[in-house]
C-alpha cells in the first residue's frame, strides 16, 4: 500500500496499523530524516513529494 502523509500524526497511525495487519506499506516522505522514522517501524519509504510524477511512475506503487 502506499501512504501519503505517512509521517503525520494520523498518516502514522494509519501505516502503523496496515503493517501490523501484514499490508507491504510505502510511505511518501518529504526527507530521508522522516524516511527513517518509517523504517525503524520496518516501513518503507519513497523520498519526494507528489509532484514529482516520474518518481511515482519509476517507483512502480
Amino acid at each position: 500500500m502506499f501512504v501519503t502523509g505517512s509521517t503525520g500524526y494520523i498518516g502514522s497511525a494509519v501505516v502503523s496499523e496496515l503493517f501490523q495487519a501484514g499490508h507491504n506499506v510505502t510511505g511518501l516522505v518529504r526527507s530521508n530524516e522522516k524516511g527513517d522514522k518509517l523504517k525503524d517501524f520496518g516501513i518503507h519509504s519513497l523520498p519526494g513529494n507528489l509532484r514529482d510524477t516520474a518518481l511515482l511512475k519509476k517507483s512502480s506503487i
